[in-house]
């Protein structure tokens, strides 16, 4: 058994507490461990949060009957936030009005990617704060939708489209972060914005500074923007606001992100647009220059092959800081930007480690007996890892090994 010491001293370690260890604990400190277990949030996994919930739930359980339905204030204000997003949608539906300005307090704090998509948690959650709240959703005022927090973002496609003026402005800043949107959610959201401030051909600066990031909601408004001096700079700078791609793999329940397809398309529409042609794009076929490289960032995905072996080896090889990180480029291009390695460097056996790190995922456009033949350090094979490789690719087909 661990005691409240040892919890609060294993940091990252916590990971390898099980749910029975947790199961074990006794009950004069299971809210405690709780609390210090919460504490470590961001090392914890679903599954150990679920089962610290479930303790938690089944000792105050059994203190008395019907425990959460006559629940107090101080009660819901111990059980921590995270947790209580695992309370089942029956007992939240049945927490009672007393605790309702506690409860809102907690929602402001909840984060929905902690529990799935098809969660009936969800929908627990929304009804039961709009019960607290007494209204309907067109009665809603600044201060109400404040109080909502997250649960903004779940709100029917009929509620998004019934939200006053007021309160729209006042959730700007909520909506645009939500990211686990279904598509007729995104639909109204969208309507309902256009219906407001108009549709976004017609947005000045200051309004796409503010709207910009609901312009991700309508692929089709997004990639028929109109070109206007300051727009490059401004869908830049939303890019550069967006949380960065999870490190690994997420599952499609829990998944909350962003398709920046369309604002890739955009910004390289805006950066390759030819001098004289703000008002509409010409059809061209242009040689990339190192400057729209490394603006572009992974928006290089947009060159075609033709494009990409048309630079010079001195281009190719000054933008490999920005080139080797991209990770979207197809099976053409990435054969194009082969063979543009072997114009600056030769053939892939007499690479260096050096040259293979600033290739990075550029190497994934050699063949498998190429790779075979490359001079792998350690430090190349963990950068190259992080690749999107081919199964027969794979360091699992042995056709990597670093040498010493």
């Amino acid at each position: 058994k661990l005691n409240l010491q040892d919890i609060k001293k294993l940091g990252q370690a916590v990971q390898g507490v099980t749910c029975t260890t947790i199961d074990s604990v006794g009950n004069s400190s299971v809210q405690e461990t709780t609390n210090t277990l919460v504490q470590s949030e961001a090392w914890l996994s679903k599954s150990q949060v679920s089962c610290i919930a479930k303790k938690l739930f089944s000792y105050l359980g059994n203190l008395r009957q019907n425990y959460f339905s006559n629940i107090s204030d101080s009660e819901l204000r111990a059980i921590p936030a995270l947790i209580l997003l695992h309370l089942p949608p029956e007992k939240l539906a049945g927490l009672p009005p007393a605790v309702c300005s506690q409860f809102l307090e907690k929602v402001a704090q909840i984060n929905l990617t902690a529990i799935p998509h098809s969660s009936l948690t969800r929908p627990a959650l929304r009804e039961r704060a709009l019960a607290c709240l007494g209204k309907n959703v067109t009665s809603l005022t600044g201060q109400d939708v404040l109080k909502l927090g997250p649960l903004l973002c779940e709100l029917g496609p009929q509620n998004l489209s019934l939200l006053s003026q007021e309160a729209l402005n006042a959730s700007l800043s909520t909506l645009a972060q939500c990211r686990q949107l279904n598509a007729s959610r995104r639909e109204a959201l969208f309507g309902r914005i256009q219906s407001i401030y108009g549709d976004p051909s017609t947005w000045t600066s200051s309004m796409m500074a503010t709207l910009g990031p609901f312009l991700l909601l309508n692929d089709t408004a997004l990639r028929s923007l109109p070109s206007k001096t300051w727009l490059k700079t401004t869908l830049l700078d939303l890019l550069d606001t967006l949380p960065a791609p999870p490190s690994g793999p997420t599952a499609t329940e829990y998944s909350s992100q962003l398709n920046l397809t369309a604002l890739r398309w955009k910004l390289y529409s805006l950066i390759t647009a030819p001098p004289g042609s703000m008002r509409k794009r010409r059809a061209v076929s242009s040689t990339p220059t190192l400057q729209q490289i490394l603006e572009l960032g992974d928006s290089n995905v947009f060159w075609t092959p033709e494009q990409l072996a048309s630079m010079t080896p001195e281009t190719f090889k000054d933008s490999l800081s920005t080139l080797g990180t991209v990770k979207g480029f197809s099976v053409e291009q990435l054969a194009a930007l082969r063979n543009k390695s072997v114009q600056a460097w030769g053939v892939p056996s007499s690479l260096t480690a050096e040259h293979l790190l600033q290739l990075g995922c550029l190497a994934q456009g050699f063949s498998p007996s190429e790779l075979r033949s490359l001079n792998l350090s350690v430090d190349t094979v963990e950068t190259l890892s992080t690749c999107n490789w081919t199964q027969a690719q794979r360091p699992g087909q042995k056709l990597w090994s670093a040498k010493s």
